[in-house]
């Protein structure tokens, strides 16, 4: 098949749909690849669904640098995803995602893992903002036997105004590997007052294993649960 290979050393994308959907970085191809030595900025504004870097199944390896990736939906029933990745691997050095919505569903990393593959490393620092009002909200989300795997710290806030959310800080599923090599802090809110939404800090299962290393920290101001494993791994401050 064809080999479509991107190899710069900064790469900045600014992307707006006033009537559709919109993407920033976008391989499909089974070899498709970027290779971005230095920084990767996108930015997408979309009427429909948002999408900072998606990849579908190429079995070569990218990396992206230091990237930030700024992604708005504009409308309801619709999807927001800073990374949705299938199969494939791609690094980062630190990473930082701002995903909002007018009530699309928001997924900061939506990683499925495929023919063994599904891997994604961050060397550095790991931050995701991910505020909306949409049904569901997820700051992290691996299943299928992907990997993720952060060597600094992260940092995940989490929020919906929408009274039936549901929000994830991290959610594990089918046999995926969540590794945490620093401090980990989690934050989930919902809109001051009674609310119904359902909030899960750590949610694991199905046989995932999530690991941190050192520290984890839950903000969710006393409302829904902190960690729950559910036929998963949860292991918590490995390092003693």
């Amino acid at each position: 098949g064809d080999i479509n290979t991107l190899q710069v050393k900064n790469l900045a994308i600014y992307g707006k749909a006033v009537n559709g959907s919109g993407s920033g970085i976008y391989l499909m191809g089974e070899h498709d690849s970027a290779n971005v030595s230095d920084s990767t900025k996108i930015e997408v504004t979309a009427e429909y669904d948002a999408s900072g870097i998606v990849i579908g199944g190429s079995d070569t390896a990218s990396s992206f640098g230091t990237t930030t990736i700024d992604v708005t939906s504009k409308t309801e029933n619709n999807d927001v995803y800073g990374i949705k990745q299938f199969g494939a691997q791609t690094d980062y050095a630190d990473l930082i995602i701002n995903a909002q919505s007018d009530g699309a569903d928001i997924f900061g990393i939506s990683l499925v893992g495929n023919a063994g593959a599904g891997i994604v490393e961050v060397a550095g620092d790991l931050t995701i903002k991910a505020n909306g009002n949409g049904s569901y909200v997820k700051g992290v989300e691996v299943s299928a036997l992907g990997k993720l795997s952060v060597s600094g710290k992260t940092d995940i806030d989490v929020s919906s105004d929408n009274d039936q959310a549901i929000m994830y800080g991290v959610y594990a599923q089918t046999g995926s590997k969540l590794d945490f090599a620093d401090d980990v802090q989690i934050t989930i809110a919902t809109h001051d007052g009674d609310s119904r939404a359902r909030m899960y800090g750590i949610y694991s299962r199905t046989a995932a294993e999530v690991a941190f290393t050192k520290g984890l920290t839950i903000k969710n101001a006393n409302i829904g649960e902190a960690v729950v494993a559910e036929g998963g791994n949860i292991k918590i401050n490995t390092s003693g």
